[in-house]
């Protein structure tokens, strides 16, 4: 089953939010990078998202501490330091889980 993932993109001031499904964190990514462009990243060169893709190739994003489904990975390029976060955004199945929660005894939806 394929997952979606939310990538949010910051360089300086400037920020970019994309989405790719994949079947788990790996999987996304990998798909993610192959498919970086200037149409779905506009705050990078075409020079910066390769030097994206070189620096990210063998990097692993970490987990954020405290949050479910969240990570967090950087990068150097040209014009400064990328930061990227990665949150696993499956809205179907996290609604799902909100009912459930709503529904059980003293359950509150948020």
């Amino acid at each position: 089953m394929l997952s979606t993932f939310t990538f949010v993109i910051q360089l300086g001031e400037a920020s970019s939010v994309t989405q790719q499904q994949g079947r788990n964190l790996a999987d996304a990514c990998q798909a993610w990078l192959n498919n970086l462009d200037r149409g779905n990243v506009t705050i990078l060169s075409h020079e910066e998202l390769n030097e994206l893709r070189d620096e990210l190739r063998d990097d692993e994003p970490v987990s954020l501490t405290g949050l479910t489904n969240a990570w967090y990975v950087n990068a150097i390029v040209k014009s400064g330091h990328v930061q990227i976060h990665i949150v696993k955004t499956d809205l179907a199945r996290d609604a799902q889980s909100l009912v459930q929660r709503a529904e059980e005894p003293g359950g509150q939806a948020l």
